[in-house]
């Protein structure tokens, strides 16, 4: 099979891609925010140099000035990652008052890279009505596949970027970074399917593996299982037993909970008051198919969460959560999403060490899990715990770098700590994502109102002002998305907007604390209007809203 090949550098039990700028310990990715990678290659391709620190700095922040504390946050998080000790180096000495020198011992290999993106499926029903079950079918192939460790897999967004792409396949793959390429069809009518599916080289076009099932609609999960087990093969990808059963591995024998939960997973992702209401809906009409169905539980548990932290605070919703999530759990366990959605409940309610216990089982369970290390993030945030959720942000978007939403409050964070360096990488990082988004979502709400944020950071506020409007535009009733566009006008000094919006946002606010820390508020913080709006409760928001 065509692949790429990395240059790689081996030191211990740690593996440097240095083209995919990736760490591997034993053949696992670690996750670190990309500086933090660049600043280990830069000392492993100088090793046993000392480096001294205004190099170090030129190097990786050139054309920039930047102070010497971000080097020294830098190879903290790179120490922390390499479990190094800078009295007892292994790998990285302390050369005092001077630099760095990396002291380990590296071998340089060559390694292949085994890469790919699942395109959502077409829909070639005679109803074109299908557009849930082709975006879940390539959504359940993603998920299978980027469990296993040794392979790079594409995020579900960037891949839906390219639903029923007019692009060349090679050039979707040197878009996407990756070395092969999984699309397919469906044709859906009277209880019965057809699923083309093929594997092609993104370097040279060429297919690598089809399959065509004609089949009834209960042995979907049949077929989903044969085209990840033969994409594996293609790929000449080994498994381990484990890996072997979690591609084996069923979530209901119910095809009518199958169809509910695809389309409650696709309405959650629009992240609105609607959406995840009628998600929900979805979600419990799937397990009223299938009562043993773990993760649309943890869907009804994510959506009855973040109804209460974003949009109301209804103690209904906190009860749902809570039975929804220790149900996701039970039925389910080895689930890394329904501890991670236990884990937001319970930060929700503010049982922190409960949910970090669940964060962190999450995480064991599946490290590649975007929402284990975002929820995560949130309940450090609600905490004042800036830091640590500033490294699970960094993680997140290791894993979704595309994700707007790990890298606007990834650059509220650092504007807050006024790592303005680090700030202005994080807002540009920010403002790609939205961009690269929007291309092919242009009414999408929540990546106009982060992208304007961003855009107002790296100083166009005009234009972020424009891209907030639109979005009320689209919009004006949302809790959120009002609470959003009230910060894009805080930062740009809209003072008056801002506290407009906030008066019809901040009583559906429940998580108070979460004011506290967001750097994008402070302009607000003296006005004597935005002062009694934190006194106001969620508790009011009919009084005041009717």
């Amino acid at each position: 099979m065509p692949c790429l090949i990395n240059n790689c550098y081996r030191f211990g039990e740690f593996t440097l891609d240095a083209d995919q700028k990736v760490l591997l310990r034993e053949g696992k990715p670690l996750l670190l925010a990309p500086k933090v990678v660049e600043t280990l290659l830069t000392l492993v391709q100088n090793s046993g140099r000392i480096l001294e620190k205004q190099e170090l700095m030129a190097r990786l922040w050139p054309d920039t000035f930047v102070e010497e504390s971000n080097l020294t946050y830098t190879i903290v998080q790179l120490r922390k990652a390499l479990g190094d000790d800078a009295r007892h180096s292994r790998y990285i000495e302390t050369i005092p008052k001077r630099g760095y020198r990396f002291i380990g011992q590296t071998v340089i290999e060559n390694k292949p890279v085994i890469s790919i993106a699942v395109l959502p499926f077409v829909d070639m029903s005679p109803e074109r009505d299908q557009d849930y079950f082709c975006e879940g079918m390539a959504d359940e192939l993603i998920n299978s596949l980027a469990s296993l460790p040794g392979l790079q897999v594409a995020s579900r967004t960037s891949s839906f970027r390219f639903k029923s792409p007019t692009l060349d396949i090679r050039e979707v793959g040197k878009r996407l970074n990756v070395s092969t390429v999984l699309e397919g069809s469906v044709r859906k009518a009277k209880g019965k399917f057809r699923i083309t599916a093929q594997l092609i080289s993104a370097v040279d076009g060429y297919q690598l593996w089809s399959g065509k099932y004609d089949r009834k609609l209960e042995d979907i999960f049949v077929v989903q299982e044969d085209i990840a087990q033969s994409t594996v093969k293609a790929l000449k990808f080994v498994l381990s037993s484990d890996e072997q059963r979690t591609l084996q591995r069923g979530r209901t024998t119910s095809i009518e909970a199958y169809e509910y939960y695809l389309r409650g997973r696709q309405l959650f992702y629009h992240m609105r008051r609607r959406s995840l209401e009628s998600a929900r809906q979805m979600y419990l009409k799937a397990i009223g198919m299938d009562d043993q169905f773990g993760p649309a539980y943890a869907g009804i548990a994510d959506c009855s969460s973040f109804l209460y932290i974003d949009w109301g605070g209804l103690e209904s919703d906190l009860v749902d959560a809570d039975r929804a999530s220790l149900k996701a759990v039970e039925v389910d366990p080895g689930l890394a999403q329904a501890h991670a959605s236990r884990g937001i409940f319970l930060a929700s309610k503010g049982r922190y060490s409960e949910a970090e216990r669940a964060f962190e089982t999450a995480l064991d369970l599946n490290p590649k899990l975007y929402e284990a290390h975002y929820y995560y993030a949130r309940a450090c945030f609600s905490q004042g715990k800036l830091d640590q959720a500033a490294v699970l942000l960094e993680e997140a978007a290791a894993v979704r770098p595309e994700s707007v939403d790990a890298l606007s409050m990834l650059g509220c964070i650092y504007k807050g700590q006024k790592r303005e360096q680090l700030q202005k990488e994080t807002f540009k990082r920010c403002l790609d994502a939205a961009q690269n988004h929007l291309e092919f979502y242009p009414s999408d709400i929540r990546p106009l109102l982060l992208g304007a944020t961003a855009l107002i950071e790296l100083g166009e506020a005009e234009r972020g002002l424009d891209w907030t409007r639109r979005a009320l535009e689209l919009d004006s009733q949302d809790p959120n998305v009002l609470y959003n566009a009230a910060c894009a006008f805080s930062i740009s000094g809209e003072l008056g907007e801002a506290i407009i919006c906030l008066e019809k946002s901040l009583p559906f606010c429940a998580d108070r604390k979460w004011l506290d820390y967001d750097s994008y508020l402070d302009p607000l913080r003296s006005l004597p209007r935005f002062q009694e709006l934190l006194r106001v409760g969620p508790e009011q928001r009919r009084t005041i809203n009717g």
